[in-house]
Order: C-alpha cells, then sequence, then structure tokens
C-alpha cells in the first residue's frame, strides 16, 4: 500500500508593484542576517555572474527603474522580429468614418467630419479586440545559463507583447521566480511582481533588467528571498551566502497564464538560439489564434 504523499506547500509572496520590490530588497537587516551573510550583497562581482555589477550598482538600476542598456539589447532583435512576425499576422484594417474606435485630431482640426476611424469588418481579420492575454516569465535559472540567452528571452517577451497588442488584444506581463527546496521536491517559493498591467505599455528597462540582465535573479531576487522570508523559510531554501538559493522549478499548470517562459535549468532551451527564439514567439503567436 502506498503512504500518501504530503501536500504541496508554496511559500507565496506577491509585490504589489516596482516600488514594493524597492522597499523590500532594502529591508533593514535581521538578526538572522549575523550569522547568514546576504550573497545579494556580498558576492564578488564578476563578468560570469552579474556582468561585474555588483550589489550597488543593481540597486542603483532599481532605484532608477531599469536599465537602459539592456533594453537597447532587446531592441537589436525586436526591431527584426517584430515586422518579420508582423506579417504573419492578419491585423486590424482602419477606414476613415463618421464614428468608430479611436479619432485623428489633426483630420478634426481641418473641418474633415470622417475624423473617426472604425475596422473594417472582414471574416478574415483575426483580431484580438477584447482580449486580454496573460504572459508569465519565470526568471529562476540555473548558473549555465549565459548571458545571450537571457538577452533573447527578454527580446522574445517584448517582441509577443507588440504583435499581440497590435493585433487590439491587451497583455499584461508578469515575472516571478520560483525555487524548490532542496531535499523536499513538494515544497516551493514564488515571489511574483506584475510587470505590466493590460493597460500599460512595456517599460523594456524594467524588463531588461529582471528579465535579461543576470543581476535580476542574482541579485535583486536573492535579496527579496532574504528579505521576504522566515528564518525557517531561509533555512528550507538554503538562502545564505554560501548556499544554493533553492533550485528552478516551474509554476503549476494553472498558474503559468496563456504564455508562460518556464525557468531555465539547462542550456540548448528555446531561447539558445536567435532562430530558436523567434520560433517560440510565433508558436505563442499560433497558440494564441492570432497566426492560422
Amino acid at each position: 500500500m502506498r503512504r500518501p504523499q504530503p501536500a504541496a506547500a508554496t511559500d507565496r509572496f506577491t509585490l504589489a508593484d516596482w516600488g514594493a520590490l524597492v522597499t523590500a530588497i532594502d529591508a533593514p537587516p535581521t538578526p538572522y542576517d549575523a550569522t547568514h551573510s546576504s550573497a545579494a550583497k556580498k558576492t564578488k562581482a564578476s563578468p560570469y555572474w552579474d556582468l561585474s555589477t555588483g550589489w550597488a550598482r543593481t540597486r542603483e538600476y532599481a532605484g532608477a527603474a531599469g536599465w537602459p542598456e539592456g533594453a537597447a539589447k532587446i531592441r537589436s532583435y525586436t526591431d527584426r522580429w517584430i515586422p518579420q512576425l508582423a506579417s504573419l499576422v492578419s491585423l486590424p484594417v482602419y477606414t476613415p468614418d463618421i464614428h468608430g474606435e479611436y479619432f485623428d485630431v489633426g483630420v478634426i482640426m481641418s473641418g474633415e467630419p470622417e475624423h473617426w476611424y472604425q475596422p473594417e469588418a472582414s471574416d478574415a481579420i483575426i483580431s484580438g479586440r477584447g482580449l486580454v492575454h496573460r504572459v508569465v516569465v519565470n526568471l529562476s535559472a540555473s548558473s549555465c545559463i549565459d548571458a545571450p540567452e537571457l538577452v533573447r528571452r527578454g527580446a522574445a517577451v517584448a517582441a509577443l507583447v507588440a504583435v499581440l497588442e497590435a493585433t487590439g488584444a491587451a497583455v499584461e506581463v508578469v515575472v516571478c521566480a520560483v525555487i524548490g527546496a532542496p531535499g523536499n521536491s513538494r515544497r516551493t517559493c514564488d515571489i511574483s511582481l506584475t510587470l505590466k498591467q493590460a493597460s500599460d505599455a512595456l517599460d523594456l528597462d524594467r524588463l531588461a533588467l529582471v528579465a535579461v540582465h543576470p543581476a535580476g535573479l542574482r541579485r535583486l531576487w536573492f535579496r527579496l528571498w532574504e528579505s521576504l522570508l522566515t528564518d525557517e523559510q531561509r533555512d528550507a531554501y538554503d538562502v545564505r551566502l554560501d548556499g544554493g538559493y533553492g533550485q528552478p522549478v516551474d509554476r503549476p499548470a494553472d498558474e503559468q497564464g496563456d504564455v508562460y517562459s518556464p525557468a531555465m535549468s539547462r542550456t540548448a532551451g528555446a531561447f539558445a538560439t536567435d532562430a530558436g527564439a523567434e520560433a517560440w514567439v510565433a508558436d505563442q503567436l499560433r497558440k494564441l489564434g492570432a497566426i492560422q
């Protein structure tokens, strides 16, 4: 007779906004910290570990709301990918009318009565109007994942959002980092932040810092685990200077949203090459019905 398995347990923390992230990483030290030093703050900067950024500069990026250089890296991909992907999607076609979905101020000022724009009625148009898609990006990654792979992941998410919004859909982007407790496969910790509300524009500087820069995980999220977890939880996930900070794990299927970028625990994943990353975006567009 098989023994009943204990229920899975998740230590869950949901940050209200970017300001809550900054407040959490600035939390004052506790007595526990005197004997369990912070890897987020104390690990020596290096090209491999955090692009030689260090804690102070990572904190500066967070306070300044992102990493502009990383946004430029993302654009080097999206400037190529978005036109190619958009060409595969049937986008709404708008024509002038006396009423419609939006108006042109310049045309109003000219006195033209048809200053509204109305989408053409056509069965051939595949439009996302009225849809809201939730994109969940799991930031957890093993140390073997290199910086270019992280850049492609961030660029793929940005390209996907841009193309989906071009169809008229709204997109919400949630970033999370999920780790498992060593020796307990049924206990996980999930710290998440909604990086983009459905009505907001995507902030590439912030996306770049958390999803592209290695310090997004190894400085910011390590610090979140240090500041938000209880002493017992930190022990369970090995959160300390010479510890492992848990193991990358995925969210359960019912928490992965409409599009899910999984934890990166090995090389040669979807984002290992340019072609693979672009194909991942196209696959998600097909899954959501934007490409037939």
